[in-house]
């Protein structure tokens, strides 16, 4: 089983106008998530540790991913560059798990 670690509450009004019913406001990251951060953007590991918390309980913009569904971009501005934390919704019409 993987541990988790929260990353704080989203503003799920935002997103249930696109989506439908959302099952949770909370965002959690898996240790297999960061491991993954980790190996595949480690340019961007650092970026994440320090802002992944307010990138998605304050976002400058919400992305909807097209391809796949319940997920978005939470992008947050920072200076010279951008952090973007790719986040699934666990929807209503998702199974609970």
């Amino acid at each position: 089983m993987s541990e988790i670690r929260s990353l704080g509450e989203i503003n799920i009004n935002l997103l249930e106008y696109e989506f439908g019913r959302i099952q949770t406001k909370e965002i959690i990251v898996t240790n297999e998530r960061l491991k993954h951060i980790q190996e595949r953007h480690p340019q961007d590991y650092e970026l994440f540790e320090k802002y992944g918390e307010d990138s998605v309980q304050d976002p400058d913009y919400i992305v909807k991913d097209m391809k796949h569904k319940g997920t978005v971009f939470m992008v947050k501005k920072l200076p010279g560059t951008n952090l973007n934390v790719v986040v699934r919704v666990v929807l209503d019409t998702d199974k609970e798990g």
